[in-house]
């Protein structure tokens, strides 16, 4: 929200904001749902690299540059 919401005071007031964010406190809060789908299924979370199990679209994808 931090991360967004700067922008956002700067437009509207011309003042910066300084956002601090630790990176595991982000990739835990980003991930606490496929933390949580493993302990309700008693099942092992698989690996997914890019993707993300309740989140869509959220994985890499192949693209075509236009020239």
């Amino acid at each position: 929200m931090g991360i967004l919401s700067a922008p956002r005071h700067r437009a509207r007031s011309g003042e910066g904001q300084h956002v601090e964010l630790a990176l595991v406190d982000s990739r835990v809060a980003w991930w606490s749902n496929a933390g949580m789908n493993g302990l309700i299924s008693g099942r092992m979370p698989p690996r997914c690299g890019n993707a993300h199990p309740n989140i869509a679209p959220a994985r890499s994808m192949r693209s075509r540059m236009a020239m």
